[in-house]
């Protein structure tokens, strides 16, 4: 099985060169024999992670359309409605979402009605005559880093399997410490971090920060380099009072920061926006709609491989949607987005949980929300078309019966 294949590399068996971009196929140095064997242990590794999805997978659904499939979709309870609904991804469904035909792990297939979205997770919530089973969201996991977690399938098999590699956290810019410096992650400073720029006008800057300044310390937690620096910012919170210990000169100096929330739009990272969306397809299809959620756990879960990394049809996604477990069949979460080839993003069993206590919104509030909102991250989705007749199977869309 080439999903979990890719597993047991911690890399996809097709990360190949895509758009100008050249990556080594990580089997190209193995010989038959060797990719044989890792593939009949990927093989026997997925068939005993069966059981972890088996309650699971008779919650999950086929979303079709045209007969082929373009999510997966969850059953649960939704206190707020008072019945069973369906959770799906909505920027995968949103130009079709009134001629979807779901499909349940007993085969039986129906019609889908959308019911409501809740915006800001990318979740549409779909109503079918369908006889649904809920997933038991009571029986909730809580994953630790380094735990190993499984996509269920509808037929009872294991989608894909990966590991937990951050902790539930907001991806929202706004939600983010923000500081207001860059930094040299290219120094071979074993006592701090150099800052290349400090951002006029920052918490850095007003705190008395210059460039070319090394920070050693900061919250108490002494550094080593520019990496430490950044994971111990991403476990803080905007507005949080911090000591900062910096050596300017070769004098040491002290000061405290009130860290700021990051600019709406902005982008501290060393990568340009172009190279970053070009390293995100390498070997991947990621989602459209793969940033801005307000909290998800992150995993190197191989979903949505490219397979055809020359075929143009590959551009949007399909395995978005369905449940996923820990390896003693508790529910971890809903997958929600590939982000790269070592990003996959779930939404935690808890968020969605709180969100069916809430009624979701109206697809004409989401649009009207969308269009008084200046923000581009939030404003994310396009409105849905109407019927044609000469609309076309949506791309990435794998036939029903794979």
């Amino acid at each position: 099985m080439k999903r979990i294949a890719a597993l047991l590399l911690a890399l996809s068996l097709h990360a190949i060169a895509q758009q100008g971009l050249h990556m080594e196929n990580p089997l190209s140095s193995l010989t038959r024999a060797q990719i044989k064997s890792l593939e009949t242990q990927s093989q026997q590794f997925s068939h005993a992670a069966r059981p972890a999805v088996a309650l699971a997978a008779k919650s999950t659904l086929i979303i079709g359309y045209r007969g082929h499939r373009v999510a997966f979709g969850t059953a649960v309870y939704s206190p707020a409605l008072s019945k069973n609904v369906i959770l799906t991804k909505w920027s995968e469904i949103n130009h079709y979402y009134n001629r979807l035909i779901v499909t349940t792990s007993q085969g039986k297939y129906g019609q889908a009605t959308l019911i409501g979205i809740y915006p800001e997770h990318d979740l549409a919530v779909l109503g079918t005559e369908l006889k649904l089973t809920p997933i038991n969201l009571t029986a909730q996991s809580s994953p630790e880093l380094g735990d190993f977690i499984a996509l269920a399938s509808p037929d009872g098999s294991v989608r894909s399997l990966g590991v937990i590699s951050v902790k539930a956290r907001s991806l929202r810019d706004t939600d983010k410490a923000y500081l207001g410096v860059l930094m040299n992650f290219n120094s071979s400073n074993q006592y701090g971090s150099p800052l290349t720029r400090v951002v006029p006008d920052s918490p850095a800057a007003m705190a008395g920060l210059e460039a070319g300044d090394i920070v050693t310390s900061i919250n108490r937690k002494s550094i080593k380099g520019s990496n430490e620096l950044r994971n111990i910012l991403q476990k803080l919170v905007p507005g949080s009072m911090i000591p900062i210990n910096y050596r300017r000169d070769n004098h040491a100096f002290s000061t405290h920061v009130r860290l700021g929330s990051r600019p709406a739009g902005s982008d501290p990272s060393r990568v340009s926006r172009e190279r970053m969306a070009q390293m995100q397809r390498m070997g991947a299809v990621p989602n459209r709609v793969r940033y801005d959620f307000p909290n998800v756990i992150q995993s190197d879960m191989a979903i949505q491989l490219d397979d055809t990394p020359d075929d143009p049809r590959d551009d949007l996604t399909n395995e978005c949607g369905g449940p996923v477990t820990d390896l003693n069949g508790k529910m971890v979460g809903i997958v929600i987005a590939r982000g790269s080839r070592i990003k996959t993003f779930i939404i935690p069993t808890q968020a969605i949980k709180d969100l069916l206590h809430t009624r979701p919104h109206t697809l004409q509030n989401t649009y009207s929300t969308q269009r008084n909102n200046s923000r581009s991250q939030t404003a994310r989705y396009s409105k849905p078309r109407r019927n044609s007749r000469t609309e076309k199977v949506p791309p990435r869309a794998i036939p029903v019966d794979e």
